[in-house]
């Protein structure tokens, strides 16, 4: 399929062309084309931004999430932890989006009423329809939906990691900051490279919450 886009991108393709078995030969110009669009490079600037914003907020929540979900002390919050978190990665993108198009409606979101009901905003105020709040609105939604993902993947990482180097760590006088860096860091490192290049190619092929606010 890659090689297919690949050798299509060659070709002027068009619906009608491809049902017809026409896609004349055009060599690089579509690529000409592409270079000198001010949209394409605009929309690249934005893709990047999107895809950095999201893909940093989501393994930050989804370590300190899984974080807590292991830690012994807070067995209560872990366990409604443990539930709550796999209830937005069962929501499909499309429903996803349109859940947060009503929570940013400008007219009755939900937002706007909390923020007015405490007297932060006096007046109902755009959110996605603003340029300067349009990507941290899409960010959000989208990391809402997929960090259960990465809190599944590092909380089986922190599992795995032998109880006994901590009490070492302990008996040596690491602070809990010091055990983080050296015992957990470590140990989970491969696990967080897995998400980071998995959750970067996700992130770079989102459409539905975009398309849906």
């Amino acid at each position: 399929p890659v090689l297919y886009a690949l050798w299509l991108s060659l070709h002027e393709v068009t619906l009608g062309g491809l049902a017809r078995g026409q896609t004349p030969f055009v060599g690089l110009s579509n690529y000409a084309k592409l270079v000198q669009d001010a949209v394409f490079w605009r929309s690249m600037w934005h893709s990047a931004q999107f895809v950095s914003l999201s893909v940093a907020l989501e393994v930050t929540l989804g370590l300190t999430i899984a974080l807590i979900i292991n830690d012994r002390s807070a067995r209560f919050f872990a366990g409604i932890n443990k539930t709550l978190m796999l209830l937005p990665w069962a929501v499909p993108p499309i429903a996803n989006g349109l859940m947060w198009f009503y929570i940013y409606n400008p007219s009755f979101g939900y937002l706007n009423v909390i923020l007015y009901d405490l007297g932060i905003i006096n007046k109902f105020m755009q959110f996605a329809g603003n340029p300067r709040l349009a990507l941290i609105c899409v960010v959000v939604a989208f990391v809402w939906r997929v960090t259960p993902f990465s809190v599944l993947l590092l909380h089986a990482a922190l599992q795995g990691i032998p109880e006994d180097l901590y009490d070492a760590a302990k008996v040596d006088g690491c602070s809990a900051w010091h055990r983080f860096r050296f015992v957990t860091l470590p140990l989970i490192r491969p696990t967080l490279t897995i998400i980071l290049v998995l959750r970067t190619a996700f992130a770079f092929m989102v459409f539905e919450e975009i398309f849906a606010i």
